[in-house]
């Protein structure tokens, strides 16, 4: 009689907790699924107590950080690991300091000078825009 092999293994290659022995969860989430939602919840709740002063923002702790996870895991794949997609969201969430744009100067005909060390002493003078000759 041949044997009967499990399909647990394929559940291991990708660290999917399925749940206790028994007993299986709804959903299949990786470990660092719920490592990353119970970071998101902590951050969540430490800031509604710290903003609110109470910790009664747990239910909508929880809402945001399932929210936040699953809007994370849509950018995370085999060639953009976890850390890597929330670094790229931190930096470019911060703005650039030190490279703003400078004003273009402002050109008019009075700041024209023509020299003669240009043009030679032979050529005719030049009437500037204000009235004056160079």
């Amino acid at each position: 009689m041949p044997t009967v092999i499990s399909d647990d293994d394929i559940y291991r290659a990708r660290l999917v907790y399925l749940g206790p022995s028994g007993y299986t969860l709804p959903v299949q989430l990786t470990y660092t699924q719920y490592g990353l939602g119970f970071a998101y919840m902590f951050l969540l709740i430490t800031v509604g107590w710290l903003i609110f002063g109470t910790v009664e923002v747990i239910g909508c702790s929880i809402a945001a950080a399932i929210g936040l996870t699953y809007y994370t895991w849509r950018f995370v794949d085999y060639d953009q690991p976890v850390l890597a997609v929330l670094k790229v969201a931190f930096t470019d969430w911060r703005p650039l300091r030190g490279e703003r744009e400078q004003p273009v100067a402002k050109l008019t005909g009075s700041h024209i000078i023509v020299r003669h060390t240009i043009t030679g002493p032979d050529r005719p003078q030049y009437q500037l825009t204000d009235g004056r000759t160079r």
